[in-house]
Order: structure tokens, then C-alpha cells, then sequence
């Protein structure tokens, strides 16, 4: 069999002779094609919208894959998404497919995966851990590859938590205290007098070089056996080059980009490919994951006219989330909608959410950790229901117009987890009812708005939401993978649009109002 007929995607699937997966669907096609002309990259991504068939591309690759002689792990985010890999893979007659989970290691689905003779599936922890039993795979195929960023971080991360660590919490805090006066909320914290909403305080560079020696050998006696013996070693060596955040309720010390690349389940696979709804720029990805250089198979994730626009609706007024206005706004717009999505920043959000609609006589499901297929199929059967989820910003896959409206009460504050750009990144409390579309700080002044006389930049007017670097306005993260525009629309029904390219192409930039109807998402003619 030449090159060209082993990357017949279409005429491998019919081989199977499925019922379920009769034949390849154009976007499924398109982005096999585009794989099959980077199938010697070693870390390729396939980028496709929820519903669109992403696990069947990956099969059809783990099986030519299996055909060539190479082992596979098809890693997922849980147990429960291993398991619907395991039951879709049961549609591809002659396809294999073994499943490993913690303390779950089958000798005979062992021999099979290390053999090639069938995909191993497990979620990202199994695979990567510090004493894997499954021997690394020749093809990793990494499934919503966003999930991964945890599990990855994880294993370089030393997390000090207040509640079961305090004594050492606070030597670190002191220590911090002890060295420069730049932190003051720090002495809130150490005391116990920081609410739990309290950001957290990421420590410059310069500072927590001057301080690592003196924390590396505190650490080196306080560390928790399990923590010490798996994690540190990978940690101390280069501690000074970590990035520290401390929050309310913990410390974490890990380095701002996970080092993959020194794990033996990434570095000795021939390829990597990672799928998922919204992978986002591949810097960006490659970043987040510590990975090498990543090649999107296709241009775009869908054609022309395939979906239609999302837009992000803002809370322009300084009314809280749950307050009167904004929840009256909502609920005419999930009239409008059908099924609606809460993600919540807590638990307590989704309790007090959950206690409104109800007030209100919705029909109302709440999903709680862990996962609750009773929930979604609850709710997905009710034509006006209301999902409540706390902490799920790795995101809920809906399957069509299955939920057309995502409400977002407020954004994250106090999360440790490290920012992935600067200073201003940090998380901050908001009151905005939906706030992805993040404001940025104008070049005059730094991060912290300290200049008072820069009125356009939102630092400086106090509104202290992290963001990118920009020249004015409102810049999304990601913008063109994720969204097609992004519309603030007040009470009055004044709107705003926000495109997703630099200028709209009929000035230079520097906005022509003249036009403005003609150019309605050009963020210069406004």
C-alpha cells in the first residue's frame, strides 16, 4: 500500500463499514486533508467546532497510525470522557481500544497497547504522572487539549495551602514581608483577614530571586512527603525561576511555562495531536502546554457561513452581577434564547443563582463536581431550562443550538493559577455581568494605572481587569479563533461593535466616523 492510499481517510472509514459513521462529513474532510499534508510534523492540531466530529478524525489517524506500527493514547480530560471515547470507538468495527485508569491496568490491555494493537485511553493524569505504568506512546493524541494544561502544570506545581499548611503559609508570607513592603495585602493574608475574594499577589522577578535560597531551604524541611519526594526535585533546581503567586488561601510555586518538552511521555512521541473547539493561536497553545512548536492542519476551523456570529453581551453599568438590572436584561434574553448556561466563579455564586431562579419559577439543574449525566439530560430536555455549574471555565461541550446563550455573573477572582502575560493579568474582582472581552492599559502608563492623567487607559480609571497590551478600546483574547465580534449593549440599546481585525480596510486605522455604518465592526471607526 503506497503513501497516497494509506491517507485515504475516506476509503479507510467505508473499510470499517460502520453504521454509525457511514461517511466522512466535508468539515471532517477538510480537516483530515490538512493533516495528511503535515503527517510528518511532529505536533500538528485539528481544530473543529463541538458537534463537528473530532473523535472520528482522531480515530481514523490512530488507526493508520496502529497500521504503521506505532503504539497510541488517546488522553482525555476525566474518567467519564475516557469512557464515551471507549463507547464511540466500539462504532468502528476493527478498531481497538483499551481503556487504563488509576489502578486499573489490565495485563492483556496492556500487551495490546504497548504492541500496537490497540489505542490506549486515558485521561491526562494516568499518562502523565511521576511513575506512569503505560509506557509512552509513539502517537499522543491529546482530546480538548486545553484540559491538559493542569495536569502538565501539575507536576511541576508546589502548592502551600493555609488551611492545612498554615505554619509554613506564614514563614513564607513573613519572609516575603521581612524582604520589601511592595505586597501589603500579603499581611492580610498571613493574618487570616483577607476575604477569600481577595486577588492574589504575584511577586516580581527581583524579588522572589532575592528571596528563593531562603524559601528553597525552608521548603526543603516543610514540604509534605508526597509533594517532596515526586515534585520537588523537579522544582528546586531552577526555583528561582518560578513564578510565585500568593492568594487567601494558598501559595503556589511553579514555573510560568510548563516544562513538557522534559517529560518522557512528550519527548519520546513521534507526533502529538491536539484537538479541540477551541484551541485558540497555536503560541498560545505551544505556551500554556510547554510544547513545541504547534501547526494548525487548516486555516480556519470551519467555511464560510457554516456558523453564525457569537457575541458577548457587557454589563456597561456598575450594578452587581445578580442585582435587579442585569438579571432582568438576562432573563429577557434567555426568553429569547431557550436552554441557558451559568458558569459560576463559586459555589456560593451558584447557590445564590440557583436561589433566584427559583424565586422565579425556572426550571432550574445544577451541576456539581464530578459531573451529573442526570443533570445535563434534564435540563437538555427542557426547552427553557437553566444549567447552574460552578468552576466549569474548562468548559461544557453542547452539541448544535443545544444552548444558544452562556451567562458569566463574574469573571474569576482569587484564582492562583499563574497569568500567562503580564502584571495586569492577574486576576481582579469584577461586577461586569460578562466580561471576556478584557480591557487593556494604555502604553503611558504601567500596569497598575499609577498615571493619573491617562483617562482612556482602564487601569488608570480604576478598573483593574487584566488584559493584553493595546492601543485603545476593547481587544478580545484570541479573538479570531474564538469570536466573530464582540457587542456592548446598555439598557438604553446603544451598541458597540468590536471586530476582530485591526481596521476595517476602508481607513487607515485612525477611524473615519464618515463610514462607520458601512464599517460597523471597525474598532477605529467608532
Amino acid at each position: 500500500m503506497n503513501i497516497l492510499s494509506e491517507l485515504d481517510f475516506a476509503a479507510r472509514l467505508a473499510s470499517f463499514r460502520s453504521r454509525r459513521y457511514e461517511g466522512l462529513r466535508e468539515p471532517q474532510a477538510r480537516a483530515l486533508a490538512g493533516y495528511a499534508a503535515h503527517v510528518n510534523d511532529p505536533d500538528v492540531a485539528v481544530e473543529l467546532p463541538t458537534g463537528y466530529g473530532k473523535t472520528l478524525v482522531a480515530f481514523l489517524i490512530a488507526d493508520y497510525a496502529l497500521e504503521r506500527g506505532l503504539t497510541v493514547a488517546y488522553l482525555t480530560g476525566n474518567n467519564q470522557l475516557s469512557d464515551q471515547v471507549l463507547e464511540q470507538a466500539r462504532d468502528l468495527p476493527g478498531l481497538d481500544a483499551v481503556k487504563f485508569s488509576s489502578r486499573n491496568y489490565p495485563a492483556a490491555a496492556l500487551a495490546d497497547y504497548h504492541n500496537a494493537q490497540a489505542v490506549g485511553v486515558m485521561n491526562y493524569w494516568v499518562y502523565f504522572n511521576a511513575s506512569p505504568r503505560v509506557e509512552p506512546a509513539d502517537l499522543v493524541i491529546f482530546d480538548d487539549a486545553h484540559l491538559a494544561e493542569q495536569p502538565l502544570a501539575g507536576l511541576f506545581a508546589i502548592r502551600i495551602a493555609w488551611r492545612t499548611q498554615a505554619e509554613l503559609y506564614e514563614q513564607l508570607c513573613d519572609l516575603v514581608l521581612d524582604n520589601t513592603d511592595a505586597y501589603p495585602s500579603i499581611q492580610l493574608m498571613r493574618d487570616g483577614l483577607a476575604g477569600p475574594g481577595t486577588p492574589p499577589e504575584l511577586l516580581a522577578f527581583s524579588h522572589w530571586d532575592a528571596l528563593a535560597n531562603e524559601a528553597g531551604a525552608l521548603l526543603d524541611q516543610e514540604l509534605p512527603e508526597e509533594t517532596a519526594v515526586f515534585v520537588w526535585p523537579r522544582v528546586r533546581p531552577r526555583l528561582s525561576a518560578c513564578g510565585v503567586l500568593i492568594g487567601p488561601t494558598a501559595i503556589e510555586i511553579r514555573p510560568y511555562h510548563p516544562p513538557t518538552q522534559t517529560l518522557i511521555g512528550y519527548r519520546n512521541a513521534q507526533q502529538r495531536l491536539y484537538l479541540s473547539a477551541t484551541l485558540g493561536t497555536m503560541d498560545d497553545l505551544q505556551r500554556r502546554l510547554g510544547v513545541a512548536a504547534v501547526v494548525s492542519v487548516l486555516d480556519s476551523p470551519v467555511a464560510s457561513g457554516e456558523v453564525g456570529d457569537r457575541v458577548f453581551i457587557l454589563n456597561p453599568s456598575d450594578a452587581g452581577p445578580l442585582f435587579e438590572a442585569p438579571l432582568e436584561f438576562v432573563m429577557e434574553q434567555a426568553a429569547k434564547a431557550g436552554r441557558v448556561a451559568w458558569l459560576c466563579a463559586s459555589h456560593s455564586e451558584a447557590d445564590a443563582v440557583e436561589g433566584l431562579l427559583t424565586l422565579r419559577a425556572m426550571p432550574c439543574y445544577r451541576l456539581r463536581g464530578g459531573g451529573d449525566d442526570g443533570a445535563l439530560e434534564r435540563w437538555a430536555a427542557s426547552s427553557q431550562g437553566h444549567l447552574v455549574t460552578a468552576g466549569r471555565y474548562d468548559g461544557l461541550d453542547f452539541a448544535g443550538d443545544q444552548c444558544r446563550l452562556v451567562v458569566l455573573p463574574s469573571v474569576p477572582a482569587a484564582s492562583i493559577e499563574p497569568p500567562r502575560g503580564g502584571l495586569g493579568d492577574v486576576p481582579r474582582p469584577c461586577s461586569r455581568l460578562w466580561n471576556l472581552a478584557c480591557p487593556v492599559w494604555c502604553p503611558g502608563c504601567d500596569p497598575r494605572g499609577r498615571t493619573a492623567d491617562h483617562r482612556r487607559c482602564p487601569t488608570a480609571a480604576g478598573r483593574r481587569v487584566g488584559g493584553r497590551r493595546g492601543r485603545r478600546g476593547l481587544v478580545l483574547d484570541q479573538p479570531q479563533q474564538l469570536y466573530r465580534s464582540a457587542c456592548a449593549v446598555g439598557w438604553s440599546g446603544t451598541s458597540r461593535a468590536h471586530s476582530t481585525r485591526s481596521h476595517c480596510g476602508q481607513c487607515d486605522g485612525r477611524g473615519d466616523s464618515s463610514h462607520t455604518a458601512l464599517a460597523r465592526g471597525c474598532y477605529a471607526c467608532r
